[in-house]
């Protein structure tokens, strides 16, 4: 099955990105960008990107209601994507399993009210999927040979981003997704077919 998300799947999941407290400082970000290269939306902590759903003029659209807004010009977010051939890792993940993972992860950190973050820990062929330690009882989902051990470079996301993105391909009944990591500060790219999406990392301290 080829994996394209496309252009009603895209708008769908669009909305939820583009609200928030931030649309109050940059109402561009309330729209969804759209050109010959691309369909775009970002709320400045994430960003989707999607090729081939659009053939037409420039233009922003107000993400809830579909009417062409002008609200300034779109940031670069082309600038944003990296190349795939920099990555550190690169993991090849099923779609329908991460989701559920997530779900569980979401769901274990809401008990106690502890955390809207996870981990994301890394090694050569090895992935997880994981709570951050800060909840009652920790879930997990690993992808690759065992690295237990082995050390493991760790970075921490939003839960709900990296959910929701996830979200868009099992919607467009996408099979399997590519997870790019680039370092532990570095936003995590998440590609499938004609659909790209960032999520930055969250800066903690111990």
């Amino acid at each position: 099955m080829t994996a394209f998300v496309p252009y009603v799947t895209f708008m769908k999941h669009a909305k939820k990105v583009a609200k928030g407290s931030v649309v109050r400082t940059r109402p561009i970000l309330s729209t969804v960008y759209h050109s010959d290269k691309h369909v775009a939306v970002t709320d400045s902590h994430r960003l989707y990107v999607a090729t081939g759903l659009y053939d037409g003029e420039e233009k922003t659209l107000d993400a809830q209601t579909g009417q062409e807004v002008d609200n300034g010009k779109y940031p670069d977010v082309e600038r944003l994507i990296a190349d795939s051939a920099n990555a550190e890792y690169t993991f090849n993940v099923p779609v329908n399993d991460l989701y559920d993972a997530l779900r569980a992860i979401e769901i274990a950190s809401r008990l106690n009210k502890a955390t809207d973050f996870m981990q994301i820990q890394v090694i050569d062929d090895f992935i997880r999927f994981k709570t951050d330690g800060k909840t009652a009882f920790d879930v997990e989902y690993s992808v690759g040979n065992n690295a237990t051990d082995r050390d493991l470079f760790t970075m921490t996301l939003s839960i709900k981003y990296l959910k929701e993105a996830v979200h868009v391909l099992k919607d467009a009944k996408v099979e399997e997704v590519t997870i790019e990591y680039f370092g532990a500060t570095r936003p995590l790219q998440i590609r499938a077919g004609n659909f790209t999406a960032i999520v930055l990392p969250v800066r903690t301290t111990n």
